[in-house]
Formats: C-alpha cells, sequence, structure tokens
C-alpha cells in the first residue's frame, strides 16, 4: 500500500449490543473518522447478540432424545437451514462485512500504532464539548502526543459507551456519509450473489408487524396476574393485578397488536395485503425471570405450574394472530427468524412497530437513506408518545414515522396520512 507515512487510519470496535446498535455505532464513528481527515480499514465486525449458530437451530428442547431432535428439524427446515449456513454471522448476510473490505485497503497490524480512543457521553459532558468542531479537536489532541517520526503509522481506534447522546453532534453536521457509502446497496448485492425468498406475497402490499418481547416483556401468570421483566426499580419482578396496573406506557401486549391490524385493514380491501408477524417470543423474558425468581415469592405449587406454562407460552399467547387475514407469524429467535426479519423490513410497504422495540427503526435509518426508499412506519403506543431522539433518526425517516394511541384510535386521521404517504394504498 503506498500511503503517505503520516497518513492517519481508523477503525471501529463495537459495543456489546445488538446488530442495529453496532451499525448505528458505526455510522457515527465513520463519519467522524471521515470529518478528521483519517482513511478507514474495516475489520469485520461480528454480532454477539444477533447472531445464533445454525446448528443451534436445528435442537428441539421438547425431546431428549439429540438424534430424535436433529432429524426431526433436519426433515422439517432442511432446505431453509441450508440457505443459513451460507452466512456464519449476520453481518456476513448483510453483506456489511464484504462490502466494506471491498472498499477499504488492509494494512497489517504489525505496521500500526494502535491508539485506543474511547468517547463516553461522561466524558463529553465534562469537556464541555457541544460541536462536531470541539469533538474533532478533543480527538486531534488525543493524537497529539502520540505523533513522532519514531512511532509507527498511526490507528485510531473508536470505542464508546453503551450510552451515546454525543452522536447527535455528528448526525447534525454530517447527515450522510461523506464519500457515498451506501448500505442499503451493500445488502441488495449480496442478496444478487446470495438470494433469500421473501415470505411476503409479492403481488400484495407488504406489511410488517414486530412485536418485540423477549427482555422487555410482561408475562402473563396461569393465575392471572402481569409480570414485567424489564429493569425497572418500580416495577420488575412484580407481580400486578391487571395489566392496567403496571405504572410504565412502553409495555404493549400481543393483543393490542392484533386489535390494531384487525381493525386497521377493514378500512380497506382486506384481500390486499400480505402481512408477516414477527416476534422474538417470551424465552428470553423467562430466563430472566428465573434467574431472579425468588424475589416473586412464589409458593413451590405456583412455581411448578409457572414453568410448565413456559413450554407452550409462545404458542398461545400468539395464536390470536392467526385470526388476521392473510397472516403468517414468525416466532422465536434464530439466524433464519433474523434473516427473514431484516428482509422483510427492507422488502415492506407498510411496518407497524410499538414502543418496546428500535431495532426495526435503527434497521431502516441505516439502510434507507431516501425517503422513496423507506416503508411507512406506524409506532403504536399507550398515551404517551415515545422519544426516538437518542436512535439519531435520518430525515427521511422522521416523514415516514406516524404515531398511533391505541387508548384514543383514530383510524380515519390515519387512513388520510397513510394514504398520503404509501401510494400503493391509494
Amino acid at each position: 500500500m503506498n500511503k503517505d507515512k503520516d497518513t492517519t487510519y481508523f477503525r471501529i470496535t463495537p459495543t456489546y449490543s445488538g446488530i442495529t446498535d453496532q451499525i448505528s455505532e458505526f455510522n457515527a464513528l465513520y463519519k467522524l473518522g471521515l470529518s478528521l481527515g483519517y482513511t478507514y480499514i474495516h475489520y469485520p465486525f461480528r454480532s454477539f447478540r444477533s447472531s445464533l449458530e445454525p446448528l443451534g437451530i436445528l435442537l428441539n428442547s421438547a425431546n431428549p432424545n439429540p438424534l430424535i431432535r436433529f432429524m426431526h428439524r433436519v426433515l422439517k427446515f432442511s432446505l431453509r437451514l441450508f440457505k443459513s449456513w451460507f452466512y456464519s454471522d449476520v453481518y456476513d448476510f448483510l453483506g456489511f462485512n464484504t462490502h466494506l473490505c471491498e472498499r477499504t485497503s488492509f494494512l497489517q497490524k504489525k505496521t500500526l500504532h494502535i491508539v485506543d480512543v474511547t468517547l463516553t457521553d461522561e466524558l463529553i459532558r465534562k469537556k464541555g464539548i457541544t460541536t462536531l468542531a470541539e469533538l474533532q479537536g478533543f480527538v486531534k489532541d488525543q493524537l497529539s502526543d502520540k505523533r513522532s517520526k519514531k512511532k509507527k503509522t498511526i490507528q485510531v481506534n473508536f470505542k464508546i459507551t453503551i450510552h451515546t447522546n454525543f452522536f447527535r453532534l455528528i448526525h447534525q453536521d454530517i447527515p450522510d456519509y461523506q464519500d457515498q457509502l451506501n448500505l442499503r446497496t451493500a445488502y441488495f448485492e449480496a442478496r444478487r450473489r446470495q438470494p433469500w425468498a421473501s415470505k411476503f406475497v409479492d403481488t400484495k402490499v407488504k406489511i410488517l408487524v414486530h412485536i418485540r418481547q423477549g427482555d422487555t416483556a410482561v408475562i402473563k401468570t396461569p393465575w392471572n396476574t402481569y409480570i414485567p421483566v424489564k429493569n425497572f426499580t418500580k416495577n420488575r419482578f412484580a407481580e400486578h393485578r391487571k395489566f392496567s396496573d403496571i405504572q410504565s406506557d412502553i409495555f404493549l401486549q400481543v393483543s393490542d397488536y392484533y386489535d390494531f391490524v384487525s381493525m386497521f385493514i377493514t378500512h380497506f380491501n382486506d384481500d390486499m395485503f400480505s402481512i408477516l408477524f414477527f416476534s422474538d417470543g417470551f424465552r428470553r423474558a423467562f430466563d430472566l425471570l428465573h434467574k431472579d425468581i425468588e424475589r416473586l415469592k412464589l409458593t413451590p405449587d405456583r412455581l411448578k405450574i409457572l414453568n410448565h406454562s413456559q413450554k407452550h407460552y409462545d404458542q398461545k399467547a400468539f395464536e390470536i394472530l392467526k385470526g388476521i387475514k392473510n397472516g403468517e407469524t414468525v416466532i422465536g429467535e434464530s439466524s433464519t427468524n433474523l434473516f427473514d426479519l431484516i428482509h422483510s423490513a427492507l422488502s415492506s410497504d407498510i411496518v407497524i412497530i410499538g414502543t418496546q422495540q428500535q431495532m426495526i427503526p435503527k434497521l431502516l435509518t441505516n439502510y434507507c437513506a431516501n425517503y422513496d426508499q423507506l416503508p411507512t412506519v406506524i409506532v403504536l403506543h399507550r398515551g404517551s408518545k415515545p422519544n426516538h431522539s437518542r436512535i439519531g433518526l435520518n430525515d427521511a425517516l422522521k416523514k415516514k414515522l406516524i404515531y398511533f394511541n391505541i387508548h384514543e384510535p383514530d383510524y380515519e386521521w390515519l387512513n388520510i396520512r397513510l394514504t398520503k404517504q404509501c401510494s400503493i394504498l391509494a
């Protein structure tokens, strides 16, 4: 590689978080590095939380015999699993690593003097940094004492903590990538190389409904109390006699999505839609509950009943969705389900989400830079409008968001908004 030895390179080390959080980190820090005149070197991203090993999908915990579990899953899902094996990680499926490695040159580590630059909200506040220029100056100051003719070429390793309010300093001055990087192009180039079949009916209006539960869920016990597992000081692992007794507007039940979708489609020709319901289900919620089950002080009989209910909990919780015409449910966490969710989100006309998740908005803001590329996004909420300011949504997505209060529903207003934004409904 023929570069001046004074050239500064940079890389990004993502946090231990979900893929859309990591991509959002990349978005901001990539812009920051380029704005400083640094040259990016891509080190492949790997997902810690969102990709599951393909072989893990094969196991069925309902049968204690591993061979029977293996054969059952192979016979049922062999074709789709074979497709998922093309990708060792979700970033390979996205085309993220391939595209960025092709765009960037690579230097061996031994030729570089690596300097870690960790940026935190606390540090930014402490230094009184309020503009991008001040942030750039701070980074330059971190390197000033490292620059020496005796030192090798510098590579900055950007690191952050999970709180990233300071990203707005970058996005407000640099809304788009300076070098025309387009992650959406990378994704559909990956699909050209390795096609992935859509679960939508192509001739219909495509609606994706993402019902986030997992570690944000509320578990309904067999004796009809409600236990939120999200880490709220007053609510976590406390039993409530009624769902409405939970002192937070963030939670939505599966029935809330059913009620909304079933009413929404009655305002149109319901045969015009292809509807996919995705959810991670309640397995992770039960895992969290069992780690701190002593706080509930359940009797042995109730604990036994609760444990037994877990086996068929997802099946019962999502059974109601089968009543939606032209609907299909995809429940549970697996690589295949994750890939289907991503592909469906980037292919949809309308997306319906609730206040419990930020994955889809983050995915869309990073993979759909233009207004015409974006689906219309309906955000269901219970009274309090959610605050998406910390996500760093692009301007195009902000215009595509429609907030809908399920406690004061106005479907006529919604239909007017939708037909203006989604021409396919007109």
